[in-house]
């Protein structure tokens, strides 16, 4: 199940159960967060499909360089 892995639906149905409620206020956010994820699932599906071998078959050469800090500083 590595498609399930790092989906965010999956990520938020799992929590939703695991927490056992969700404030009333919220319902409406819960439910946005949802349809949104929930449409987006078939299109992490195909990057899955296409992208993770190719991700994993690449080699970093040199370590990163990280630039910390606003652009004006």
């Amino acid at each position: 199940m590595e498609i399930l892995k790092n989906n965010p639906f999956f990520t938020l149905t799992t929590l939703t159960i695991k927490c056992g409620k969700v404030d009333p206020r919220k319902i409406f956010v819960l439910f946005f967060f949802s349809v949104r994820t929930f449409l987006s699932y078939p299109l992490y599906i195909l990057q899955s499909l296409f992208y993770t071998k190719k991700i994993n078959m690449t080699t970093i050469e040199n370590p990163p360089i990280f630039i910390l800090g606003h652009f004006r500083s």
